[in-house]
């Protein structure tokens, strides 16, 4: 009897030590990191001729569902370099910048840390432009500068993949910051990643 009680008391221990295990396992599956990422955007086509260059920083945070499908949230700020255009003998100078706001999915193709993703994302995107032009009346006069500026807030999305290298993630993605004028809007965004906090 005795002999079966400490086999029952064994078989228990065992497998409650095994419970602990895998609760622990889910609950290092399921945790939130934030970080900060430096953003590359570059404009393309129609987009491309009216802004140049961008780049700015993004707040980021990620939930990790498990191993492998993550939530995503990123939140920042990215400034174009300035742009000249020619426009009926008018030489007009721009400067354009965005502030997306997006959420989104992350699926990493392996349960390994260090793996190649799949990421796509969707929000706001708050579009702010400005354009000026300096305009010479003639008969010696003074030349005098003339903006208008415009923003707006559009739907936004990217799509993309990346590769996360322990604490460093990678991304490159097809960016649409307004998906109205998705034939007139769309670039690509490179980011890398630093997650410096986990919980």
């Amino acid at each position: 009897m005795k002999t079966t009680n400490r086999l029952i008391s064994t078989v228990c221990g065992v497998a409650c030590a095994a419970a602990m295990m895998t609760q622990a396992a889910d609950a290092s599956a399921q945790e939130s990191q934030i970080g900060a990422d430096l953003a590359l955007a570059v404009p393309l086509g129609d987009w491309g001729d009216a802004a140049g260059i961008g780049g700015g920083l993004l707040g980021s945070y990620q939930y990790s569902m498990d191993a492998q499908l993550s939530i995503t949230g990123r939140l920042g700020f990215i400034m174009h370099a300035e742009q000249e255009l020619e426009s009926a003998g008018i030489t007009v100078t721009t400067n354009s910048s965005e502030i997306p706001i997006y959420g989104g999915i992350k699926y990493r193709f392996t349960e390994e840390i260090n793996s190649l993703y799949g990421a796509a994302e969707l929000g706001l995107t708050m579009v702010s432009a400005e354009a000026c032009s300096t305009v010479d009346f003639g008969f010696g006069g003074p030349t005098q500068e003339i903006c208008a500026d415009a923003s707006e807030t559009k739907l936004g999305t990217t799509l993309g993949v990346g590769y996360d290298l322990d604490k460093l993630d990678f991304r490159g993605a097809l960016w649409f910051p307004s998906i109205d004028d998705e034939g007139d809007m769309m670039g690509l965004l490179v980011t890398v990643g630093y997650k410096f906090a986990s919980f």
